[in-house]
């Protein structure tokens, strides 16, 4: 039979547009099951680029024995309640709740079970978006007051899937297909999705049913880690102005805090991945300026005088507009980045996790026992010698096999392996029209007792170690104000050289005897109450006055934040 020329043209683009959809629908074929008797996943998003604004795309199957609240997939901060969480609704709908102030719901038979359902949620709230999509459709979008504001905090929470942060609402169904998008994509860009011509994201994972404890991306970078069994610590450490929980921190406000006055950092105390974020005090946005008004000496002049003739909006509007500094934002502090350790996964139980800081000596402080080996991770910034102290240890000899690199949200830096040492090197962003003027470097080196470490790309590895410490320096070319003179590479050299040539328990002693001259200045003492063996978050949710000691406590945290 011929075809005419027309008519097979027709059938070619028809058939072009077929295979678009047909092919996607192939990644709902097989999925990864989700489910209480199955494994809970994380993906850390601190090296994606991911912070306010981000789309999230799934092929997800639910079963008719899930219940309504279970969660698909979670990121908001348990902290912060910042970043968007997926879960079930009663009659089929399904739910997006961020951190804005009413939750997006879809209408009922949304999700139907047994079958496969491309999921869509975009979320920006600076540009206050947070919608729906069904199998690339448009289902629910944010409805609020257009005067309202949406918190931003910036939380980096790790993406949970098939769980809420705490391990709880578990979803019950299948998920074959999970990106994540560093901005919040629009309908036309997801509509092009089905036809595989939509935007690249920042990660993109295939998930089958005999999925690995470690899925590696197969778009963008990134990987999915199984969550370990984790079972917490039941007593709490010696002394009485200790902080301590029964987990890791899943964002920076639940992470501990470390600082000598110019560096500092969090620890979150993650078992298989470890993030201590590190910080320099003079890494800011743009370029010294003077942000001094002319106008202001007039105008606050002339507002004095409305406020003693009873104009007092006329004065603040006055005060607004010609005596604030120029320009009315300041500056953005910047972070340096992260120290990250990544140890091997394991299906065996994490138990007797407990993580800690004690305000008496300054140290972060991560201890728990698995496959029958108790480790120790101590953090902590020294003063006297100018470096952040990583010391990690295990009861049973060569224990310790893991990767070690920096990672800074600073797209332009560069990281390696230089002599041994990981380095970082940069400048801070720019503002007010001007390019970044702080230029920085920073320098991590491990010393081993037993075992080996060995270069690999930008990544150091130690293999079968008794124990290893990480010291970590930085410095900037800032000197003060008008001069940014200083060469930060050398500043860091400096400091590093210096300290490695004491051995730990040394700096250890010299960084606490420090701290202590300031620290013991002040004691305070309001007795004991009940709970003061709990966790700390757990006091303070219990918290009914009767816990005086969690007075003391809190007291003395200020005293060190400061």
């Amino acid at each position: 039979m011929r075809i005419p020329a027309g008519r097979l043209c027709m059938l070619a683009v028809a058939a072009i547009l077929a295979a678009a959809p047909a092919a996607r629908a192939a990644e709902a074929s097989e999925g990864m099951p989700l489910g209480p008797q199955y494994r809970l996943y994380d993906a850390d998003v601190s090296e994606l680029g991911i912070w306010d604004a981000l789309t999230v795309e799934a092929w997800v199957r639910i079963d008719p024995v899930c219940p309504a609240g279970a969660v698909i997939l979670d990121k908001l901060g348990p902290a912060t309640g910042q970043g968007l969480r997926l879960e079930t609704a009663a009659n089929g709908k399904l739910r997006l709740i961020t951190s804005a102030p009413s939750v997006v719901e879809t209408n009922e038979g949304a999700l139907a079970t047994g079958r496969w359902t491309h999921i869509v949620a975009a979320f920006d709230p600076r540009q206050k978006i947070a919608t729906l999509f069904i199998d690339g459709k448009p289902a629910a979008s944010l409805s609020m007051d257009p005067a309202a504001k949406i918190t931003l905090i910036g939380s980096q929470t790790p993406v949970r899937l098939g769980a809420n942060q705490r391990g709880d609402h578990r979803f019950t169904g299948a998920i074959s297909s999970l990106s994540l998008f560093d901005r919040a994509l629009t309908a036309d860009e997801v509509a092009a999705l089905d036809t595989g011509k939509g935007p690249a994201p920042a990660a993109r994972w295939r998930l089958a049913p005999d999925a690995p404890r470690r899925i590696e991306a197969t778009s963008g970078r990134g990987a999915l880690i199984a969550v370990p069994d984790l079972e917490g610590a039941t007593t709490a450490p010696a002394g009485p102005l200790v902080l301590w929980y029964d987990h890791p921190a899943r964002e920076w406000l639940e992470s501990l805090a470390f600082g000598n006055g110019r560096l500092g950092g969090t620890l979150f105390g993650g078992v298989e991945r470890e993030r201590i974020e590190l910080n320099e005090d003079t890494i800011w946005t743009g370029a010294p300026y003077d942000p001094a008004n002319p106008d202001a000496p007039d105008a606050i002049r002339k507002a004095r005088e409305l406020l003693f003739a009873g104009k007092q909006k006329e004065a603040e509007t006055l005060i607004e507009s010609s005596a604030m500094g120029l320009p009315k934002t300041m500056a953005v502090y910047q972070t340096l980045g992260n120290l990250v350790l990544e140890f091997p996964e394991s299906a065996e139980p994490v138990t007797h996790y407990r993580r800690s800081l004690d305000l008496d000596t300054a140290v972060a402080t991560t201890t728990f026992s698995r496959a029958g080996v108790t480790y120790t991770r101590e953090v902590f910034a020294s003063a006297p010698d100018q470096v952040v102290v990583v010391r990690l240890t295990a009861d049973k000899p060569a224990s310790l096999t893991f990767a070690a690199h920096l990672a800074t949200p600073f797209k332009d830096a560069k990281v390696a392996v230089t002599d041994g040492l990981l380095s970082l090197s940069g400048q801070g962003g720019s503002f007010n029209g001007k390019p970044g003027a702080i230029r920085f470097a920073s320098l991590a080196q491990a010393k081993t007792q037993g075992g080996t470490v060995a270069p690999a790309g930008d990544t150091l590895r130690i293999e079968n170690a008794d124990a290893v410490t990480f010291l970590s320096s930085c410095g900037t070319n800032y000197v003060n104000y008008h001069d940014l003179s200083a060469e930060a590479s050398a500043r860091a050299h400096h400091d590093l050289e210096a300290a490695a040539a004491k051995p730990y328990a040394e700096l250890r002693s010299r960084h606490i005897a420090d701290y202590q001259r300031l620290f013991h200045r002040v004691t305070l003492d309001v007795g004991t109450g009940p709970g003061g063996e709990l966790p700390t978050d757990q006091r303070i949710r219990q918290f009914d006055g009767r816990d005086t000691s969690l007075a003391a406590l809190y007291f003395q945290f200020g005293r060190y934040l400061l």
